[in-house]
């Protein structure tokens, strides 16, 4: 007797069935990944010739907002903010909005990037004053940061005086002189303002008495009773040339002989942070510019972030200490090195990259009579 197998058709079927759908998952899968690589890589497909190009993305704002943003003379939107994804490559980007003057700038776009253009300040063709309030003259004018508080000095009255910058609403408090203000006879002295507060509340006064002593003093305007007379605080170990640590208004930075230290204002403490210092001048969170004497009593003039001191230039100790300052505009960082005694003002851009050279070379180079 002769055994037949059966062939089971419908087994058969199921199991060439999932094999193709593995197969068809797998292929979608792969393809998947590699639009999805290739999008983030900034890849798109160009409408107009069918072609693949490589794009990136372009964010464009104004103050104030809603003026039209044209781009190589080609209106894209009626209203900032825009958002537009564009071939890699350099475009006129123009703003235009009625009552303002055009803002231009030839903006760069490369592959799979994102360029940020957030700060267009638009200005008014014609600039008109206004009266907002009158007083009698003050010793002490001084704006905020946000430009939205002016705090004012009456010696009359021994009394400041905040207003708040609103054509609409012309909001103005009296501040008496707190009582950790230290008197002479019952004279107060004149006051100075050494910064404001990044949080646009809090400002370092510098208060000269009737005798010349001069007294340190962290205002908070907004709660003048909590005012902080910084020399009272410290004493003898009162620290000069004070700046708040960025946004925390609790500490600051100051120099007592030649020791730049962070203090605390609540707590009393110090911490060192560079010895040898002739001047400095903070910027942001965490860096300070410096103008330090070496070992071999050379000037040395760099940037101190994240606990390490970079040195940017070396110069004899007999120039006279740098002024400095740092600013971040378009994507980069620039590092201005001045001296009182010279006829000349350095500009780095990048300063913390790694030169390609020894030493870092400026990247501009500005004449000035007096910097």
């Amino acid at each position: 007797m002769v055994y037949m197998h059966r062939v089971d058709t419908k087994r058969r079927r199921a199991k060439v069935l999932r094999i193709i759908a593995y197969g068809l998952t797998i292929t979608l899968s792969v393809c998947t990944t590699v639009l999805l690589l290739y999008i983030s890589l900034g890849y798109r497909l160009d409408s107009k010739n069918g072609h693949l190009i490589r794009s990136g993305l372009l964010l464009v704002d104004s103050k104030p907002e809603a003026a039209q943003i044209f781009i190589n003379n080609e209106l894209k939107d009626n209203n900032a903010p825009g958002r537009f994804v564009l071939s890699a490559g350099n475009y006129s980007l123009v703003l235009k909005r009625s009552g303002y003057r055009e803002w231009t700038k030839t903006v760069a776009i490369t592959a799979s990037g994102v360029k940020e253009v957030q700060y267009p300040l638009l200005i008014p063709t014609e600039l008109k004053s206004q009266s907002l309030t009158q007083m009698e003259t003050p010793t002490l004018v001084s704006q905020s940061q946000d430009r939205k508080l002016l705090l004012t000095y009456l010696p009359s009255a021994q009394r400041f005086k905040l207003i708040e910058l609103n054509p609409d609403n012309i909001n103005q408090t009296d501040i008496p002189v707190p009582a950790a203000v230290k008197r002479q006879d019952g004279q107060i002295g004149s006051f100075k303002v050494i910064e404001w507060a990044l949080n646009n509340r809090l400002v370092l006064l510098q208060q000269t008495l009737p005798s010349g002593e001069q007294e340190l003093l962290s205002l908070d305007v907004g709660k003048p009773e909590e005012l902080v007379n910084i020399t009272t605080l410290y004493g003898v170990a009162a620290p000069s040339d004070v700046h708040y640590v960025g946004g925390n208004t609790t500490q600051i930075y100051g120099l007592k002989d030649g020791v730049l230290s962070k203090y605390n204002l609540k707590s009393a403490a110090s911490e060192a942070l560079m010895q040898n210092v002739r001047s400095y001048q903070p910027y942001s969170d965490d860096t300070i510019l410096f103008d330090r004497l070496s070992a071999n009593d050379q000037s040395e003039v760099g940037v101190f972030k994240d606990n390490k001191a970079t040195v940017i230039i070396k110069q004899p100790s007999s120039a006279a200490p740098a002024r400095l300052q740092y600013a971040n505009y378009d994507e980069h960082n620039y590092f201005v090195v001045s001296r009182p005694d010279e006829k000349m003002t350095l500009v780095y851009q990048d300063p913390l990259k790694k030169p390609v050279l020894n030493s870092q070379l400026p990247f501009l180079k500005l004449s000035f009579e007096n910097p």
